[in-house]
């Protein structure tokens, strides 16, 4: 799981498209057959990409709730 933390608005202010690009787009979330994530610090969103192609996923195939968030399961604090 990609992590992004908050960025202050100082060095917003002095960031490049790149750097823009690099910290707020999320690009290629969604992978045959795999489960991406990526959690945000601006607002601890967590964006989830799931494309099943030859069978079932699982969620915990990258994401584990205990290392990532603290948690037993994955909406344990949180809503779909």
């Amino acid at each position: 799981m990609d992590i992004r933390y908050s960025t202050g608005k100082e060095a917003f202010k002095h960031m490049t498209t790149d750097e823009l690009r690099k910290e707020f787009l999320i690009q290629n979330i969604f992978k045959a057959d795999d489960v991406t994530g990526v959690y945000s610090h601006v607002d601890r969103i967590v964006t989830l990409g799931a494309m099943p192609v030859k069978g079932k996923l699982n969620l915990s195939k990258n994401i584990d709730p205990m290392k990532d968030f603290g948690v037993n399961y994955f909406l344990e604090r949180r809503e779909l």
